[in-house]
């Protein structure tokens, strides 16, 4: 009989082993993680800091944690010296103040179109304040185009004062700021003030810590479950290993925490990052408004503020041309500062991602980032939320301590067996 040989079907590959996938990970992207965490929480504790110690919103912490909440350029008709203005005198005829401030305008610079007309308090007197094109003013790094000036003038007399500052509320350089920039992988000493290609580490950061939150809570729940065969329901339970013990009722208490932490951070590092391939240039800015359109707007926006918040004080109106839509924006003079944005045509409030302006670079627009962003830090939600921020902060960077010093351990107990190997299965 003729010798066959056998045909032997070649042994499976083992799949990857969670246990694996976690603990590589974690030694590649444990420090990653402990410099999100320290970062994170080192804002989140000036944070409380600046709120409970009651700052300003004109203080640089506070204007850090406001920036981009109004929009950027002159969609903002905060300015730089709003956060601590007077509010509007309530009987204030605005009909007749705009009629004084363009009277006195035209007077002042006959042939200048203006940009937009507000009313505004200033040295404590209402002033009726107009911008125009100027390229001699100082230049607004947020937006393109020419710089605009402005003219000021006492609603009362036509008399002409000093102008405020029009260009859009943004944060001075401090200290929160580039933590912020730090944070998201593109501050100082990265890759200088340019988001790319921080962004890109910021969202695989995230990817990572997403990763080792899932394959964490399925050990457990898999140790878990061993454990209650043997009788051994409890949910939290120690060993030898002190570390090991610290590390799993940490991370099992923080880990909704997390979860929430991670989505949003990896949520934002997506839409950064899809925006740096979706960048445009938009089109020009309509800076030019008559003086119908200005009494207008700003008469309908005062109407449909008052409408819904009868008593709420009023820092500034503004009437605008807004890329072709008429609008009139109101900014109250309340902590936290809110700026309202009505479409003079629909009778509407206006949100950052209105369908009429230009669109988005960020796939669900401008104003669900911001939710996001405001979400993330615990601000969205008020002071409970913002201690539950750091928290979370407190418990990434002990999560990544104790990982680092427990994947240390077992490499140096391997080693001891001439099994030097960095990874192992």
């Amino acid at each position: 009989m003729p010798f066959h040989a056998v045909n032997r079907a070649k042994p499976a590959r083992r799949p990857i082993e969670i246990r694996t996938v976690h603990r590589v990970l974690s030694a590649v992207a444990c420090l990653v993680m402990l410099y999100v965490g320290v970062t994170g929480s080192a804002i989140q504790l000036l944070d409380l800091g600046a709120i409970l110690s009651g700052k300003p919103e004109s203080s640089a912490v506070m204007q850090s944690v406001n920036e981009g909440r109004f929009g950027n350029g002159f969609y903002s008709a905060v300015t730089m010296g709003d956060w601590g203005a007077a509010a509007l005198p309530p009987g204030l005829d605005s009909g007749k103040a705009v009629d004084t401030t363009m009277a006195a305008f035209r007077k002042a610079k006959p042939g200048t179109i203006p940009a937009f007309v507000e009313l505004r308090m200033v040295n404590g007197r209402a002033v009726g304040q107009v911008a125009y094109p100027d390229p001699d003013a100082p230049p607004d790094p947020r937006r393109f185009g020419t710089p605009l000036a402005a003219s000021a003038f006492d609603v009362a007399t036509g008399g002409q004062v000093a102008a405020m500052d029009v260009r859009g509320a943004y944060p001075p350089a401090s200290f929160r700021q580039s933590l912020k920039q730090w944070h998201r992988f593109w501050g100082p000493g990265f890759f200088g003030t340019r988001d790319v290609p921080g962004v890109y580490v910021e969202l695989l950061a995230g990817i990572a810590l997403w990763v080792l939150i899932v394959t964490g809570l399925v050990m457990y729940f898999r140790l878990l479950r061993q454990r209650r065969k043997l009788k051994k329901p409890q949910l939290f339970w120690t060993t030898s290993d002190m570390w090991r013990s610290l590390h799993r009722s940490v991370s099992i208490v923080a880990a909704i925490l997390l979860i929430l932490v991670a989505a949003s951070g990896t949520w934002l590092g997506f839409e950064s990052s899809w925006a740096t391939f979706h960048r445009h240039r938009p089109p020009p800015e309509s800076l030019a408004i008559t003086e119908a359109q200005a009494q207008t707007a700003i008469a309908t926006a005062l109407h449909l503020f008052r409408a819904d918040q009868a008593a709420t004080p009023i820092r500034l109106v503004r009437a605008r041309i807004w890329f072709g839509q008429l609008e009139g924006v109101v900014v109250t003079a309340t902590v936290p500062t809110q700026q309202h944005v009505y479409n003079v045509a629909t009778g509407t409030e206006q949100r950052l991602d209105s369908p009429l302006y230009p669109p988005s670079p960020f796939p669900f627009g401008l104003h669900v980032h911001e939710l996001v962003k405001h979400f993330h830090s615990g601000e969205l939600l008020g002071l409970p939320a913002e201690f539950l921020d750091l928290l979370a902060g407190l418990s990434l960077v002990f999560l990544s301590v104790s990982g680092l010093w427990m994947y240390v351990q077992m490499w140096r107990k391997r080693a001891s067996s001439g099994r030097k190997a960095l990874f192992w299965k």
